[in-house]
């Protein structure tokens, strides 16, 4: 949170990708923007089990999840409650995914 702020201070746009499947994982998130009177708009992946299962197979640099803890998570997942874009990792290609994520974000395509 402490380098979020630093950059929010600065004006500057900050994008947060993390596992926030807790309300009260989410909340010094809110609190920050709240606080900072700065907008915070929420983007949601999802895709299929089989999919999940067959992605946490790989190895990956920054994690180490696999199957055990999505399920973990999965039973402890809280809905948001606020409005916010839900994207299908499935449904498309990465391009369109990113499309619909900058007009969400109303970020110019580059």
């Amino acid at each position: 949170i402490t380098l979020l702020e630093t950059h929010l201070r600065q004006s500057e746009t900050a994008i947060v990708d993390a596992t926030l499947y807790r309300a009260n994982i989410r909340k010094p998130f809110l609190d920050l923007a709240a606080r900072l009177s700065t907008p915070i708009k929420w983007i949601e992946m999802r895709a299929g089990e089989q999919t999940i299962r067959e992605r946490l197979q790989t190895k990956r640099p920054f994690s180490e999840a696999d199957f055990k803890v999505y399920l973990h998570l999965k039973t402890s997942y809280e809905p948001l409650e606020f409005p916010h874009l839900v994207l299908h990792s499935e449904a498309g290609t990465m391009d369109e995914l990113v499309k619909q994520a900058l007009d969400y974000l109303e970020i110019p395509a580059p």
